[in-house]
């Protein structure tokens, strides 16, 4: 699933398992980002305000005129 600023699409789930390893510290990054933010639009929806939650921090720690390679090194 995308998350679009400033014309770019951004993966959620990818950016956000970098968020939660980055900003908050979790050594489970990527199990966390799968439960909030799956790249399926239902099962993001059913998720509800968490995966939203999920979403807004995403929006505010992404810079999207860097080059950013994700916890997999994905870019």
């Amino acid at each position: 699933m995308g998350l679009v600023k400033d014309e770019r699409v951004i993966d959620l789930n990818s950016a956000y398992a970098l968020y939660l390893r980055d900003v908050e510290g979790e050594d489970d990054a990527r199990r966390i980002a799968d439960t909030f933010t799956p790249p399926d639009m239902k099962a993001f929806l059913r998720i509800g305000e968490r995966g939203l939650a999920a979403a807004r921090e995403v929006y505010k720690f992404i810079d999207v005129d860097e080059d950013t390679t994700g916890i997999d090194g994905k870019r």
